[in-house]
C-alpha cells in the first residue's frame, strides 16, 4: 500500500505517461473517447444488431403485413388460396342488387342488370310494360286494311274478321256487344273505301265513320250523314280537333285538308292550309287536351313518307309545321296512334311502338315492344286516358293495358 503523502516513482511515471499521451494527441483522445464511445456504441450496435434481428423479425412481420394487405382486394374481387385477387361472380353468390325479374350478367370486377324485354327499368327495378286485361275466346280480329280499333264511352270497339261491324268489349266486365251498321251485313268489306282504310273518329258523344258511306254512331244507333260523298274517300288520316272531324290527305288529292263540323247536318270545309306532302293512308292523332293535330307516315308516288307534320287548329293563320324525320314507316293499316304520359305512340306493324315527344319534337331511341313478344297483329286504342292494345293470340282476341314505357 502506498502512503497518501508519498508518491511512488512508478505511479509518477504512469501519471506523466498519461499526460504525455494527452498533450501529444488531443484528437486521438477525442478519437480514443470516440473509439471508446464507438466501442460502447458497437456494443450498443451489437445490441442494435440484436435489435436488427428484431428488425428482421419486424421485416418478417412486414411481409406478413404485405400479405394481409392483399386481403384488401378491390371491390368485386376476393383473395383466393394462392394469394391472388380473383373476380367475384355476384350473379352466383347473391351479392348483386338486380331486380328479381332482371337478368344478371357477371363482368370483370362487377356485374350488370338488365330487365327482360317485356319490362322496363334500370335492372335494379323492373316494371311491366303491359298488363293482361281479358281474353275474348274463339274470335279473330281483322288486320291489315280493315283494322279499326278505338275507345269510346267506356268500351273498346273493333272490327272482327268476317263478322258484324262493329263489336265492343267492356274492359271491366268483359261483356262483348254487337253494333251492326247499315247495310244489314255491316262488314268491313261493305264499308272500306276502295280497298283502303276507313276514317273512324270519335268526337264528343259520337263516332264518325267515313268510307264508302258516311255514318254517325250516337246513343247506340247509326245514322247516315247525307252530306258525305265517297269522293272524299276514307283513305285520309282522320282525327278530332277544335270540335271538328279532320281528314288529311287521301286518294284523289293527297294534300287536301277537309273538316266536318259534326252532327247529322254538319258542314264540310276544304281548308286553305294544305298538307305539305301528297299522301294517303297516313295516321293522324290529336293528344288529349290539345288542339294540335299530328300526322305521320302514309304513302305517295315517291315512296314511303318519312316526314310528319303538325297543325295547331286553335291558332288563326297557322300552317303545317314539319316534325322530326320518322324513324320507321307508318300506315293506317297498322292501326291508329295512341299516347302515354304526354308522348304519342305510333305502330309500324313490325318492330313495335315508336315514341314521339311533342314538347321536344324528337323520337325516343327506345321502341316499346308489342305484347306477347310481338307475335300477331296488335292495334292501339285510347280509352279514358289509358292506352290499350287489342291483338290476336292463337284463336282468341287478347286485350292488354299499357302500364309503362320507360
Amino acid at each position: 500500500m502506498f502512503s497518501p503523502t508519498k508518491r511512488s516513482p512508478w505511479l509518477s511515471l504512469l501519471f506523466f505517461s498519461a499526460l504525455a499521451c494527452t498533450s501529444d494527441k488531443d484528437g486521438a483522445t477525442d478519437s480514443g473517447v470516440s473509439a471508446d464511445s464507438d466501442t460502447t456504441d458497437d456494443s450498443t450496435a451489437d445490441d442494435s444488431t440484436a435489435d436488427d434481428s428484431t428488425a428482421d423479425d419486424s421485416t418478417t412481420d412486414d411481409s406478413t403485413t404485405d400479405d394481409s394487405a392483399v386481403v384488401d382486394c378491390d371491390l368485386g374481387y376476393v383473395l383466393n388460396t394462392d394469394g391472388d385477387c380473383v373476380d367475384i361472380d355476384e350473379c352466383v353468390d347473391g351479392t348483386n342488387d338486380c331486380a328479381a325479374d332482371a337478368d344478371c350478367t357477371n363482368t370483370e370486377g362487377s356485374f350488370s342488370c338488365e330487365c327482360p324485354s317485356d319490362m322496363v327499368g334500370d335492372g335494379t327495378e323492373c316494371r311491366p310494360i303491359w298488363e293482361d286485361v281479358l281474353t275474348i275466346p274463339s274470335l279473330s280480329l281483322t288486320a291489315g286494311w280493315g283494322a279499326v280499333v278505338f275507345g269510346f264511352e267506356g268500351e273498346i270497339y273493333f272490327a272482327p274478321e268476317g263478322d258484324v261491324f262493329f263489336k265492343s268489349v267492356d274492359p271491366n266486365t268483359g261483356v262483348v256487344t254487337d253494333h251492326p251498321m247499315p247495310p244489314a251485313s255491316g262488314t268491313q268489306s261493305d264499308w272500306c273505301a276502295c280497298g283502303y282504310t276507313e276514317v273512324v273518329v270519335p268526337l264528343d258523344d259520337a263516332v264518325y265513320v267515313f268510307g264508302n258511306w258516311g255514318q254517325v254512331f250516337r246513343a247506340g244507333a247509326w245514322t247516315s250523314i247525307s252530306s258525305y260523298s265517297s269522293v272524299r274517300r276514307g283513305e285520309s288520316g282522320g282525327a278530332a280537333a277544335a270540335g271538328k272531324v279532320w281528314m288529311i290527305g287521301g286518294r284523289d288529292d293527297g294534300a287536301t285538308v277537309q273538316t266536318y263540323s259534326g252532327g247529322l247536318s254538319g258542314t264540310w270545309e276544304t281548308r286553305s292550309e294544305r298538307y305539305p306532302a301528297d299522301f294517303s293512308r297516313g295516321v293522324a292523332y290529336t293528344p288529349i287536351g290539345s288542339d294540335t293535330i299530328y300526322v305521320f307516315g302514309g304513302y305517295n308516288s315517291a315512296g314511303d313518307l318519312t316526314q310528319g307534320a303538325s297543325f295547331d287548329t286553335s291558332s288563326s293563320g297557322a300552317s303545317w309545321t314539319p316534325t322530326a324525320t320518322l324513324p320507321s314507316r307508318f300506315y293506317a293499316d297498322d292501326g291508329q296512334p295512341a299516347e302515354h304520359d304526354g308522348k304519342i305512340l305510333v305502330s309500324d306493324g313490325y318492330n313495335g311502338l315508336y315514341v314521339y315527344i311533342p314538347s321536344l319534337d324528337v323520337w325516343a331511341d327506345t321502341v316499346v315492344p308489342f305484347p306477347e313478344g310481338g307475335t300477331g297483329d296488335w292495334f292501339l286504342a285510347v280509352l279514358d286516358g289509358t292506352t290499350y292494345a287489342l291483338g290476336q293470340v292463337d284463336g282468341d282476341i287478347a286485350l292488354k293495358r299499357l302500364l309503362n314505357i320507360q
